[in-house]
């Protein structure tokens, strides 16, 4: 069942998970939601890890690996219907 939280994605929320399609870094999912939002979105490094931290405490991502500074992390959405694997510093 999808969390109440994200029931209303944000502009920011919608753009990081489109952007964890692939897997990527913190830097790299900055750049890839300010390339697929056209610069309409930009996301700063507090929204990103603080959104990325709720994603990861309700369950919706987890820790795959960890290489030096890099957290690499994996993705499933709403209900398992989506799959997506990315990073995080």
């Amino acid at each position: 069942m999808a969390r109440e939280q994200f029931q209303n994605l944000t502009e920011p929320m919608y753009y990081i998970l489109m952007s964890l399609l692939k897997e990527r870094c913190g830097v790299d999912i900055m750049e890839a939601v300010d390339d697929i939002s056209k610069g309409r979105v930009r996301v700063g490094p507090g929204t990103l890890y603080s959104l990325l931290g709720k994603f990861e405490k309700e369950n919706m991502i987890r820790e795959t690996e960890v290489q030096g500074r890099k957290k690499y992390l994996s993705g499933i959405a709403m209900e398992g219907s989506l799959y997506m694997t990315f990073t995080g510093n």
